[in-house]
């Protein structure tokens, strides 16, 4: 019988996670399941790490925040960016500001006299080389931090305004055109200080029930940066948990010639107990999480019903499905939730909390114009924060965490999958897959199990393994890239320099496998890995060949 096998050769799943099209119908370029791994031009990659930096104790670390600026000490001047964290006692009655010091350890920032923190769920935005701080969950009056102490901020109401206002009540601070906006938490009430540039002193109320048509209350607050630096095209964006979006312009918003309503649009509700946290800035947009996934401001403006294929999220909608129903949260945690750009990696995070201790993060990974999706597992972050190029999170059982680090999580290997979609190789026909050459590069020895799917049913596997450095090995220092703490530098003919570790620098690896897998016309295939190591290291996946036999054409 003649040997009708052909090799075909198709690229790794570069267009990320698909969790909207049929399975038998996406584009071969997409992932059935993106777990742990990264989609860029050209190649797919495994997720680096994280490792614990600070040890908090064992109460979940729901907040954390960092300060950039100056600030008054030992009767001087002096410039900071700390990474601070609010955590709650062991005995989980009281909660205390701590802050990271880079010896690795902590350091409680004074509470204020007379005053004891109840609650570890707090919202925080940076004005004047201060921390504008303001409770979640209402535990708390609003606070500020200097860099150095904890105040109370003094609230009045303005003399002519109507309204009452508990303090208790103050959330989500925003800066916008130098003036400070907060949300009266479980009504329609936007308020401001009445005094641009203050902090503090006599504010005023803008109620919003007659503009929020759907009802329910104010969910989210942030400034709309549509041109850089240039405040003249900024706008205050106002959220409602029924998913009204109200944006306005204008400066003073006691003055009818200098303030305006601009747009009222719609997006899906927003989810219970991601009130404060449910958006974020990004590239000059904002992404608002909703039940039916993230929306970019950018592309509902001008809309008045709810398009869901608008959503950034629209790829992956099928991940959101079921976050809409009142059960769901009936069985998941309120704390987690969080909409989160993460500056230095541009990516956007949406953290999700699926059951007590267990969170994921569905992972948006801007690429020029284009974006793919990722689902990231086996990460406990509550609450993550940028500072200084780098992000930080903390951790369900304590811990301060640097993510995106190192080469495990912590003290546990990093698990990746990737299922390519199906995929008929031009016949429609019934075809046997023989083998399998998988193209990639990798620094380390590692196992790598191929999985096969014939028709949606998965068929058998085979184990092929990399070659480079064994677990224990050195990687090259030269640069001081992979270490932490850093080491010292070492002259470039007396060091070991090992395997090279950045994609750049190592060569392709071809790995042949047979595989075993029933006659079918449509065929998937996954790849399954565990990266170990200390050391960061990159590892990329660019195509698959396949030696098939199509039968008798």
């Amino acid at each position: 019988m003649p040997d009708n096998s052909q090799t075909k050769q198709v690229p790794c799943p570069f267009g990320g996670w698909n969790m909207r099209d049929n399975e038998g119908l996406m584009p071969e370029e997409d992932a059935l399941e993106m777990i742990n791994a990264i989609a860029r031009d050209g190649h797919v990659e495994m997720r680096k790490g994280y490792v614990q930096l600070f040890d908090t104790g064992t109460q979940p670390v729901n907040t954390v925040f960092s300060f950039n600026g100056d600030f008054w000490v030992n009767n001087q001047t002096a410039h900071a960016e700390q990474l601070l964290y609010i955590c709650r006692e062991d005995n989980g009655q009281v909660c205390h500001v701590w802050q990271c010091n880079p010896s690795g350890t902590v350091t409680q920032v004074p509470d204020i006299p007379n005053y004891t923190i109840l609650g570890d769920m707090w919202h925080t935005v940076q004005y004047k080389s201060n921390v504008i701080m303001s409770s979640l969950t209402g535990d708390d009056v609003p606070l500020i931090y200097d860099g150095a102490e904890l105040k109370k901020i003094n609230i009045t109401i303005q003399k002519n305004e109507l309204n009452t206002l508990d303090l208790y009540n103050v959330m989500n601070f925003c800066v916008y055109r130098k003036r400070l906006f907060f949300i009266e938490r479980n009504t329609l009430k936007l308020w401001y200080m009445y005094t641009k540039g203050r902090i503090g002193g006599d504010v005023a109320c803008l109620d919003l029930s007659d503009v929020a048509t759907k009802g329910g209350y104010l969910a989210g607050l942030t400034e709309w940066s549509r041109a850089g630096a240039d405040t003249t095209q900024s706008r205050l964006v106002v959220i409602t948990s029924e998913g009204e979006v109200i944006t306005y312009t204008g400066d003073d918003p006691s003055t009818v010639d200098d303030w305006r309503l601009e747009s009222v649009n719609i997006v899906p509700d927003i989810i219970p107990h991601s009130e404060g946290r449910c958006v974020a800035s990004f590239r000059e947009d904002v992404g608002i999480l909703t039940s039916s996934g993230v929306f970019p401001l950018n592309s509902i403006v001008g809309s008045n019903t709810v398009d869901k294929s608008q959503a950034l999220s629209d790829k992956i909608r099928g991940a959101f499905y079921g976050f809409d129903e009142a059960s769901v949260y009936d069985i998941r945690p309120h704390k987690g939730w969080q909409c989160f750009y993460d500056i230095p990696h541009n990516w956007l995070i949406v953290n999700i909390p699926i059951r007590d201790g267990e969170y994921e993060q569905f992972v948006c990974v801007f690429r020029g114009s284009n974006t793919t999706w990722s689902r990231f597992t086996g990460i406990p972050a509550v609450n993550f924060c940028n500072l200084d190029g780098n992000v930080y999170f903390g951790g369900f059982k304590g811990g301060i965490y640097r993510f995106n680090y190192g080469g495990k999580d912590d003290t546990r290997s990093i698990r990746m999958f990737v299922q390519q979609a199906y995929n008929l190789f031009g016949a429609a026909e019934l075809k046997k897959v023989k083998g399998i050459t998988l193209l990639l590069a990798c620094a380390y020895q590692r196992n790598c199990r191929v999985r096969l799917w014939g028709d949606f049913d998965e068929q058998g596997w085979s184990d092929v393994r990399t070659s480079g450095m064994n677990g224990t090995g050195n990687i090259c220092k030269w640069g001081l890239r992979y270490t932490n703490p850093p080491i010292a530098g070492s002259p470039w003919n007396t060091d070991y320099w090992g395997t090279r570790g950045i994609l750049a620098e190592m060569n392709a690896q071809r790995l042949i496998t047979d595989v075993d897998c029933k006659e079918a016309r449509n065929i998937s295939m996954g790849i399954e890995m565990e990266g170990n190591e200390e050391l960061e290291s990159d590892m990329a996946w660019f195509s698959t060949d396949y030696r098939i036999d199509f039968g008798s054409r």
